[in-house]
């Protein structure tokens, strides 16, 4: 980021002339950034009026939380030659920016117009994930999410980047590709993050990506959902309690320390996570296939439904084995944010919503989409509001469980995100083990 003394941007010239020579499309709303500009940008907003001071040690603040351990960040737009922006992380010596790592680099320039640009705007970027490892380029797209005042057109080759849009409901992916006819035409189509033609178009194969070092293995996607909210409020209410608990937290990355399995339930018995048992050729080795597994099941493990195979599971994994001590995993919602969920969903009923307690629903024994119907007492005849059924049975003979799993977890983190609550002490416990998986498994990271 070295710039000479007419602050010329060749690369700003060289876009608008290869993007815009043939057309006056080019205006004054446009700006081409480069990132040759932020040393220019970083000295006028430090020289100028207070609230422009104060926006870049907001900017540097967010550096800090999202890219840099917490560790304190300064910007200095050097003004002896050469001009460069140095940089300060923590207590070592500051350097010019060009000695960081190339992917920071890169966050810092596709992050700083998203971040200081308060006017809702359309960004274009090109190829953003250069350099970035998978789990910047996960903070870079939950830095999009974050900030979605405006809208972002991103070109990538990352299979990481169309691996973690799954995890966004926000984000569109098209395919584009050269097809050789008569002449070469592009051909663009919507596509799914799951297409496996775009991975195959991209080069990837199953030997191209490493393994975390810890896998969480979980029932199904509401499950891998609801855990990573409560995972993140825990690491936020250890920010003012024990923040140096909260430093060593903070630091652990998805996809980099860690990653989530979905089993998807009766599924579990194909697998086995014994070290030691090699001569059943019926199931899955999972340490032939993923880092070292923390196994979640919920607490009906043992019934007649799914077999009793809680004793098989506590002599393979040991403390690597937790069983919800409630019936599923939706019984551990904490009940602020359960009433939300509900009233929402209930806005045509009458029912005292405030009759919902935790200490009735958070049971091994109790379906909680039966409890909230029965509770709540406004159910039209031979029908269920929240409850799923078996068609094929009566009522009575249903699971009882969330129907529509998928949409009342995404009301419910939707709320979780935008509301106050705190953790139960079931979910702290939850966490403390999680962490705790993590922790042991990367301690030589």
């Amino acid at each position: 980021m070295e710039i000479d003394d007419q602050h010329k941007n060749f690369y700003g010239e060289r876009t608008k002339w290869d993007y815009f020579k043939n057309s006056d499309s080019f205006t004054e709303k446009m700006q081409i950034f480069t990132g040759l500009e932020l040393y220019q940008s970083l000295k006028e907003k430090l020289l100028g009026e207070p609230e422009e001071r104060k926006l870049v040690k907001e900017f540097e603040d967010f550096l800090s939380i999202k890219f840099f351990e917490n560790k304190p960040v300064t910007l200095i737009p050097k003004e002896k030659s050469p001009k460069v922006i140095n940089i300060k992380i923590g207590n070592e010596d500051q350097y010019p920016i060009y000695e960081l790592g190339d992917g920071l680099q890169n966050l810092i320039i596709c992050t700083f117009n998203i971040f200081t640009e308060k006017q809702r705007c359309l960004f274009f970027i090109e190829e953003p994930d250069m350099f970035m490892h998978p789990s910047m380029q996960r903070s870079f797209l939950e830095v999009l999410s974050e900030y979605d005042q405006h809208q972002y057109f991103i070109t990538s080759h990352s299979n990481h980047f169309l691996d973690m849009t799954i995890d966004f409901a926000n984000i569109s992916v098209f395919h584009f590709s050269k097809h050789e006819d008569t002449q070469p035409q592009f051909h663009i189509r919507p596509s799914s993050p799951r297409d496996r033609e775009i991975l195959l178009d991209l080069g990837v194969r199953n030997s191209s990506v490493f393994i975390t070092n810890a896998t969480i293995w979980v029932e199904g996607i509401t499950d891998r959902l609801y855990l990573k909210a409560y995972m993140k409020k825990y690491i936020d209410e250890l920010e003012h309690s024990d923040p140096e608990k909260y430093s060593e937290l903070i630091k652990l990355k998805e996809d980099y320390h860690y990653s989530f399995v979905e089993y998807q339930g009766a599924n579990l018995t194909h697998w086995s996570f014994d070290p030691d048992e090699d001569d059943d050729e019926y199931k899955i080795r999972a340490k032939s296939i993923c880092g070292h597994a923390f196994l979640i099941a919920d607490g009906d493990i043992g019934s007649h439904l799914k077999g009793d195979r809680k004793a098989v599971y506590e002599k393979m994994l040991g403390e690597r084995f937790l069983v919800l001590q409630v019936k599923e995993i939706e019984n551990l919602i904490p009940v602020e944010i359960l009433k939300k969920v509900v009233a929402e969903k209930f806005k045509k009923y009458e029912g005292n919503i405030e009759r919902i307690k935790y200490k009735d629903y958070a049971k091994p024994d109790t379906p909680i989409g039966r409890y909230l119907d029965r509770l709540l007492k406004a159910i039209p005849e031979g029908k269920t509001i929240f409850a799923a059924i078996n068609k094929s049975k009566s009522k009575s003979e249903g699971s009882g469980t969330i129907k529509s799993k998928s949409p009342f977890c995404d009301d419910a983190i939707r709320f979780m995100q935008n509301s106050e609550w705190t953790l139960t002490d079931d979910l702290k416990d939850i966490c403390v083990n999680i962490f705790k998986h993590i922790i042991t498994q990367n301690k030589n990271s």
